[in-house]
Formats: C-alpha cells, sequence, structure tokens
C-alpha cells in the first residue's frame, strides 16, 4: 500500500484509485471484484459514489468540460501535457477538438510556464503550443530556456515536429532540443528525407554556414555540436574541423541523441566513408565504448559503410575493430 501512495502523481492517476479516500479499503475491494464487477467499475469510472479520475477517457467519453480540464492539469500536470501533445493520439480515430481550444490549450501553458520540464524534451510541440496561445509566446519561450539549461534532449523514436523560430544566438540552448527531435524522429526523416529536414532547419534557424556557425561564441558544447551538424546538412560533407567541435562537444550525458543525430546526418545525405568519416566515428566509438545505448545509434552508420561497394571498411576488416572501439 505505501508504494502506490509513494507512486509519482501522474502514475496515480491512471490507477482506478480516489487517493482523498483509504487505499488500503479501495485495493481490498478491488481484488475481491470478480472479472465482470472489476470492468463496469473501470467503464463507469466510479467507485460507490466516488468518481475516479481516468484522463484518457474523459476526453475520449464526450465528458469533457473546461473545469475539468483546469483540475487535471493542476492535479496531473504530466498526464494532462501528455493528452494534450499530438503524439500520444497517433492511431487514433482523431484527435479531441476539445484539445486545441484557447481555454484548454492556456490552461497547458500556464503549467508548462510552471514546471517546463513537462515539455521541453517534446519540441515537436513547441510550435503548436506558441501558435495556439501567441499571447504567451515570451512567457512559454523563457521558461522552456530556463529548463533547457539544466536538462539534456533525449532521442524522438516517432512524431513530426512543427517548427519553432529558434533566435540565435540568444536561444541557442535550445537546438540541441530541436535537433533531437528533427534528426531522431523516424516519421520526420522517412516522409520528409534530406530536403524536407533541411527546410525546416532553415525555417528554424535560418541557413546555418560554417562560417555562421563559428560566429557564435559564448554558447554551450551541446548547442555547439548542433549547430555544426546544420552546418554538416548545408554543407553534404564532413570536414576535418566537424571532428573537432563534434568529439570536443561530447559528453556521456548527451551521447545518445548527439550520435543518433549524426547517423541521421549521415543516413540522409548518404555520406560516404572517407578518412575523415572514418576518424569522426572511430573517435565516437572509442568514446562511448561503455555506452551501449549510444554506440548502437551508429549501427546505420557502420552498416551503411559495410554495404557500400569496395567500402574500406569491408574490405579492411576493420568492421569488428570499430565495433570493439578500437579503430
Amino acid at each position: 500500500m505505501d508504494a502506490i501512495g509513494s507512486l509519482p502523481r501522474h502514475a496515480q492517476a491512471l490507477l482506478p484509485l480516489d487517493f482523498q479516500q483509504s487505499i488500503h479499503e479501495q485495493v481490498t475491494k478491488l481484488l475481491n471484484l470478480g472479472d465482470v464487477a472489476l470492468d463496469e467499475l473501470l467503464q463507469s469510472s466510479t467507485s460507490g459514489e466516488t468518481g475516479l479520475s481516468r484522463p484518457a477517457t474523459f476526453l475520449l467519453r464526450d465528458k469533457f468540460t473546461h473545469d475539468g480540464w483546469r483540475a487535471l492539469v493542476s492535479q496531473y500536470p504530466h498526464v494532462a501535457v501528455n493528452l494534450w501533445s499530438s503524439a500520444d493520439w497517433v492511431g487514433r480515430a482523431r484527435r479531441p477538438r476539445a484539445l486545441d481550444s484557447r481555454r484548454t490549450v492556456d490552461a497547458i501553458a500556464s503549467a508548462v510556464i510552471r514546471a517546463p520540464q513537462l515539455l521541453v524534451r517534446n519540441p515537436a510541440t513547441w510550435s503548436r503550443l506558441v501558435r495556439l496561445v501567441p499571447h504567451r509566446a515570451v512567457e512559454l519561450r523563457r521558461a522552456l530556456m530556463r529548463a533547457a539549461q539544466s536538462l539534456l534532449p533525449v532521442a524522438q523514436p516517432f512524431g513530426r515536429a512543427e517548427t519553432l523560430r529558434v533566435d540565435l544566438p540568444g536561444e541557442a540552448v535550445l537546438l540541441p532540443f530541436v535537433l533531437a527531435s528533427a534528426f531522431t524522429a523516424r516519421s520526420s526523416l522517412e516522409s520528409l528525407g534530406a530536403d524536407g529536414i533541411r527546410e525546416s532547419l532553415r525555417e528554424s534557424v535560418g541557413i546555418i554556414t560554417r562560417e555562421r556557425a563559428r560566429s557564435y561564441g559564448a554558447i554551450s558544447a551541446s548547442a555547439r555540436a548542433a549547430l555544426q551538424l546544420i552546418a554538416i546538412m548545408e554543407s553534404g560533407d564532413i570536414r576535418d574541423e566537424d571532428i573537432q567541435i563534434i568529439v570536443g562537444s561530447y559528453q556521456p550525458a548527451n551521447a545518445v541523441w548527439l550520435l543518433a543525430a549524426f547517423a541521421a546526418v549521415v543516413r540522409l545525405l548518404a555520406i560516404a566513408e572517407t578518412e575523415t568519416t572514418r576518424a569522426l566515428v572511430g573517435r565516437l566509438l572509442e568514446m562511448s565504448r561503455d555506452d551501449y545505448d549510444a554506440r548502437e545509434e551508429l549501427d546505420d552508420t557502420l552498416w551503411l559503410w559495410r554495404e557500400a561497394s569496395k567500402a574500406p571498411i569491408t574490405t579492411a576488416g576493420l568492421a569488428d575493430r570499430w565495433l570493439a572501439g578500437v579503430a
């Protein structure tokens, strides 16, 4: 019982319990219910005369009210933000219209401004949120930048990003999150391709050349690496100076998104194996030798080069050495 009570509030919201009442009594009752009675309880979202918080059914069964939504945002902000995010509705018949009303989105904006960590790792939703509540754009941007100072992006396996204009260099701290969304979301890569991703990045930060990237002085190492990857997308090749910047920006905490983004750039541009690219991948493999998840992000790059005709990695037998982190 103590374990249930210690769960995070967004996890508690998914349980058929009223946390204002005795948990022990409710769990005992649930354990003694038959299958039919338990199904009825879940379907009705009530236990006796007590209504239970069931966020998804609250939206899907036309039970939506603005007062109820504000209560959900207040009590379970993680759940509300996840329900509002479009990725959570992939595969459903339709996204509930109520989620995009002015009052609904304003409540989400308030939650994000109070606790920006709720949304900072989901850049695909930033643009839509700012667009729907433009009067709160300044507050939202400041909040996201505040959270980005202390958090690192994560790879985004799914979800298509909408473009948010990032002002450089002032908002450079947001760049790693933008790239993690653009370069590691499979649906974006498959549907947009190199030209589409490049255009999306141009809409977000303009055309980033290596010269322009060098002109920004006081930015974080992660933002510097993000700028360099965008510059590589523009030029279509990898040069010696890229090695120094990307390798110098590597940190164990940002390894997964950085290597995933790098691998996506190689795949999108069909960058061939050369002495320069081989040196860069070799350094990245060496630095991430103890991080399986990060090293795994380079598997596609190694596979593409192994499959290429007359690829040195095949003819020289370097694959095993690279995978062992010693090349």
